[in-house]
């Protein structure tokens, strides 16, 4: 599936390889609605925790039943909030057997914070 913003611009195309890694390709081009989009996945308390959980497990990731015991909500709720964050392309999963693994996704992580901080004090010359 495609998903694309007002102008038809493609934002993320995902597909599954035959070891169920979940691939995403994301547009190098920031996009106003991306960035909207993942900071309002994160602006929920519940999916903040699991994200900072998942960018501190680094590289390895979490299982979805490690996540669960370390924020001790119920499977059903945790996967509500791990596919809202799936959906930004905060996170990536990977089915391995029976266990899915989280990983946060680095390179949007950065972009997002580089697009955040890289008009920081532009405006701030002092200058009439």
């Amino acid at each position: 599936p495609h998903r694309t913003d007002p102008e038809g611009m493609l934002l993320a195309t995902m597909a599954t390889s035959s070891d169920s890694f979940v691939h995403l390709h994301v547009h190098t081009e920031y996009s106003m609605l991306d960035g909207a989009a993942r900071l309002g996945a994160l602006g929920n308390a519940t999916r903040l925790r699991i994200y900072r959980l998942l960018v501190r497990a680094g590289d390895p990731g979490l299982s979805m039943g490690q996540l669960q015991d370390r924020q001790g909500i119920p499977g059903s709720t945790l996967s509500h909030h791990c596919r809202a964050l799936v959906q930004v392309a905060l996170i990536l999963q990977e089915r391995q057997g029976t266990t899915v693994l989280c990983r946060a996704n680095y390179p949007v992580m950065q972009g997002l914070l580089a697009d955040l901080a890289a008009e920081c004090c532009v405006d701030a010359g002092g200058g009439a």
